[in-house]
């Protein structure tokens, strides 16, 4: 584990972070997500559910774990976890091996 910007990490690192199923993004990282790639119409567009991941193929690919209905909601461990899960098969079928990601679940 490496600590610092997650938007420095190399190139070759996919960024990482939670989100929710209505893409609002208003706060904190996805806030920066948001402002940076301008993208949530297309994250919209996948028609994502709770515990699944979202994703985009920019400069940087980002990969969206949806882990709640409502920005203004918490997530539960149950749905946290099964993101998670659908992260690292996502990982696995496309050769992922790095992600650059907060943390989650505090």
């Amino acid at each position: 584990m490496t600590e610092g910007n997650l938007f420095e990490a190399p190139a070759e690192f996919s960024l990482v972070h939670c989100v929710s199923t209505d893409f609002i993004m208003s706060e904190g990282i996805a806030l920066e997500f948001r402002k940076r790639y301008r993208s949530t119409d297309v994250l919209k567009g996948q028609g994502k559910q709770l515990g699944e991941v979202a994703t985009l193929h920019l400069p940087d690919e980002n990969i969206h774990l949806v882990t709640k209905s409502k920005f203004y909601h918490k997530p539960s461990y149950q749905i946290l976890w099964q993101s998670l899960w659908y992260l690292k098969e996502y990982c696995v079928n496309h050769h992922d091996q790095f992600l650059a990601m907060p943390k989650i679940g505090c």
